[in-house]
Protein backbone atom coordinates (compact mmCIF):
# COMPACT_ATOMS: atom_id res chain seq x y z
CA UNK A 1 0.00 0.00 0.00
CA UNK A 2 1.44 2.98 -1.10
CA UNK A 3 1.86 6.02 1.46
CA UNK A 4 -1.08 8.67 1.21
CA UNK A 5 0.99 12.07 0.35
CA UNK A 6 -0.09 14.40 3.37
CA UNK A 7 -1.05 18.74 2.36
CA UNK A 8 1.29 20.61 4.54
CA UNK A 9 -0.35 21.86 7.62
CA UNK A 10 0.79 25.64 8.65
CA UNK A 11 2.85 25.88 11.28
CA UNK A 12 0.13 28.16 13.36
CA UNK A 13 -2.41 25.08 13.56
CA UNK A 14 0.61 23.24 14.70
CA UNK A 15 1.79 25.56 17.22
CA UNK A 16 -1.55 26.44 19.27
CA UNK A 17 -1.87 22.38 20.74
CA UNK A 18 1.72 23.06 22.03
CA UNK A 19 1.10 26.59 23.44
CA UNK A 20 -2.23 24.80 24.84
CA UNK A 21 -0.40 22.35 26.30
CA UNK A 22 2.06 24.29 27.94
CA UNK A 23 -0.54 27.15 29.83
CA UNK A 24 -2.15 23.80 30.61
CA UNK A 25 0.50 22.39 32.26
CA UNK A 26 1.13 25.79 33.70
CA UNK A 27 -2.66 26.04 35.44
CA UNK A 28 -1.95 22.54 36.47
CA UNK A 29 1.25 23.07 38.50
CA UNK A 30 0.02 26.30 39.59
CA UNK A 31 -3.54 24.91 40.90
CA UNK A 32 -1.53 22.01 42.22
CA UNK A 33 1.10 23.52 44.37
CA UNK A 34 -1.07 26.49 46.07
CA UNK A 35 -4.14 24.25 46.95
CA UNK A 36 -1.88 22.35 48.73
CA UNK A 37 -0.09 25.34 50.52
CA UNK A 38 -3.77 26.34 51.34
CA UNK A 39 -4.77 23.18 52.68
CA UNK A 40 -1.70 22.83 54.95
CA UNK A 41 -1.59 26.57 56.41
CA UNK A 42 -5.56 25.81 57.31
CA UNK A 43 -4.57 22.49 59.24
CA UNK A 44 -1.82 24.18 61.16
CA UNK A 45 -3.77 27.10 62.11
CA UNK A 46 -6.44 24.23 63.33
CA UNK A 47 -4.06 22.09 64.92
CA UNK A 48 -2.27 25.01 66.96
CA UNK A 49 -6.07 26.68 67.64
CA UNK A 50 -4.96 30.24 66.25
CA UNK A 51 -7.05 29.88 63.39
CA UNK A 52 -9.11 32.95 63.24
CA UNK A 53 -12.70 32.84 61.06
CA UNK A 54 -11.32 34.58 58.53
CA UNK A 55 -8.79 31.72 58.11
CA UNK A 56 -11.28 28.98 58.68
CA UNK A 57 -14.24 30.25 56.24
CA UNK A 58 -11.51 32.12 54.00
CA UNK A 59 -9.57 29.19 53.80
CA UNK A 60 -11.54 27.14 52.34
CA UNK A 61 -12.93 29.66 49.43
CA UNK A 62 -9.36 30.15 48.30
CA UNK A 63 -8.66 26.11 48.40
CA UNK A 64 -11.78 25.80 46.36
CA UNK A 65 -10.66 28.64 43.55
CA UNK A 66 -7.08 27.02 43.70
CA UNK A 67 -8.97 23.15 43.12
CA UNK A 68 -10.88 24.86 39.79
CA UNK A 69 -7.03 26.15 38.84
CA UNK A 70 -5.88 22.41 39.11
CA UNK A 71 -9.43 21.62 37.52
CA UNK A 72 -8.64 23.92 34.35
CA UNK A 73 -5.12 22.56 33.99
CA UNK A 74 -5.92 19.13 34.16
CA UNK A 75 -8.76 19.89 31.07
CA UNK A 76 -6.87 21.64 29.34
CA UNK A 77 -3.60 18.95 29.21
CA UNK A 78 -6.10 15.92 28.35
CA UNK A 79 -7.74 18.79 25.57
CA UNK A 80 -3.89 19.54 24.11
CA UNK A 81 -2.72 16.04 24.26
CA UNK A 82 -5.75 15.13 22.27
CA UNK A 83 -5.61 17.87 19.56
CA UNK A 84 -1.75 16.79 19.34
CA UNK A 85 -3.11 13.25 18.65
CA UNK A 86 -5.05 14.66 16.03
CA UNK A 87 -2.49 16.24 14.07
CA UNK A 88 -0.31 13.02 14.65
CA UNK A 89 -2.78 10.74 12.94
CA UNK A 90 -3.44 13.41 9.89
CA UNK A 91 0.09 13.38 9.51
CA UNK A 92 0.75 17.33 10.69
CA UNK A 93 4.19 16.69 12.12
CA UNK A 94 5.52 14.46 8.98
CA UNK A 95 7.68 16.05 6.66
CA UNK A 96 5.78 16.80 2.95
CA UNK A 97 6.86 13.37 1.38
CA UNK A 98 9.12 13.67 -2.09
CA UNK A 99 8.48 11.68 -4.83
CA UNK A 100 11.22 8.86 -5.64
CA UNK A 101 12.12 9.40 -9.35
CA UNK A 102 12.51 6.00 -11.30
CA UNK A 103 14.47 6.14 -14.20
CA UNK A 104 12.90 3.92 -16.96
CA UNK A 105 15.09 1.98 -19.73
CA UNK A 106 13.15 4.05 -22.09
CA UNK A 107 14.26 7.06 -20.32
CA UNK A 108 17.65 6.67 -21.10
CA UNK A 109 16.90 6.68 -24.71
CA UNK A 110 16.98 9.65 -26.03
CA UNK A 111 15.08 9.13 -29.74
CA UNK A 112 13.35 5.88 -30.05
CA UNK A 113 11.97 6.17 -33.49
CA UNK A 114 14.94 8.49 -34.90
CA UNK A 115 12.11 11.31 -36.59
CA UNK A 116 14.81 13.94 -35.36
CA UNK A 117 17.52 12.64 -37.53
CA UNK A 118 15.31 11.83 -40.62
CA UNK A 119 14.29 15.49 -40.31
CA UNK A 120 17.28 16.87 -39.40
CA UNK A 121 18.84 15.35 -42.61
CA UNK A 122 16.36 16.78 -45.33
CA UNK A 123 17.21 19.81 -46.32
CA UNK A 124 14.41 22.83 -46.05
CA UNK A 125 13.46 24.21 -48.77
CA UNK A 126 12.53 27.97 -48.93
CA UNK A 127 9.83 29.56 -50.78
CA UNK A 128 10.19 31.74 -53.91
CA UNK A 129 10.47 35.10 -53.62
CA UNK A 130 7.42 36.95 -55.48
CA UNK A 131 8.83 40.53 -56.86
CA UNK A 132 7.59 43.12 -54.51
CA UNK A 133 4.93 45.22 -56.70
CA UNK A 134 4.09 48.60 -57.01
CA UNK A 135 0.78 50.03 -55.85
CA UNK A 136 0.71 51.68 -59.30
CA UNK A 137 1.14 48.38 -61.61
CA UNK A 138 -1.32 46.70 -59.04
CA UNK A 139 -4.04 49.02 -59.92
CA UNK A 140 -3.86 48.96 -63.69
CA UNK A 141 -4.14 45.00 -63.81
CA UNK A 142 -7.77 45.17 -61.72
CA UNK A 143 -10.55 45.22 -63.70
CA UNK A 144 -13.23 47.86 -63.71
CA UNK A 145 -15.46 46.13 -60.98
CA UNK A 146 -17.57 49.30 -60.16
CA UNK A 147 -18.97 49.34 -64.24
CA UNK A 148 -19.47 45.30 -64.69
CA UNK A 149 -22.22 45.77 -62.02
CA UNK A 150 -26.18 47.55 -62.98
CA UNK A 151 -27.50 49.60 -59.51
CA UNK A 152 -30.36 47.82 -59.39
CA UNK A 153 -33.81 50.09 -60.04
CA UNK A 154 -35.87 51.51 -57.58
CA UNK A 155 -39.60 50.92 -56.90
CA UNK A 156 -41.46 53.85 -55.88
CA UNK A 157 -44.00 52.67 -53.42
CA UNK A 158 -47.47 54.31 -53.15
CA UNK A 159 -48.24 56.38 -50.28
CA UNK A 160 -50.19 54.66 -47.66
CA UNK A 161 -52.57 58.10 -47.48
CA UNK A 162 -53.47 56.74 -50.89
CA UNK A 163 -56.29 54.74 -52.03
CA UNK A 164 -55.40 51.86 -54.36
CA UNK A 165 -57.18 52.20 -57.97
CA UNK A 166 -57.71 49.00 -58.42
CA UNK A 167 -59.04 47.85 -54.75
CA UNK A 168 -62.92 48.20 -54.28
CA UNK A 169 -64.30 50.70 -52.64
CA UNK A 170 -66.90 50.03 -49.83
CA UNK A 171 -69.59 52.62 -49.37
CA UNK A 172 -70.77 52.90 -45.43
CA UNK A 173 -74.49 53.06 -46.16
CA UNK A 174 -74.24 49.69 -48.10
CA UNK A 175 -74.72 46.92 -45.38
CA UNK A 176 -71.84 44.36 -45.15
CA UNK A 177 -72.10 40.70 -46.17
Amino acid sequence: MAARPSRPISVAKLIVPLVTLVVALGALIYGATSTSAAVTSLNAALDAGTATATDVYGGQSIIVVYAAVLGAGILGVIVALAAIGVLAGVGGFRAPVQEEFVFDELDLIDDVDDLDEELAEKPVEQPAEKPVEKPAERTAERPAVAEAIAPAPVVAEPAVDEPDADAPTQDPSTPKA
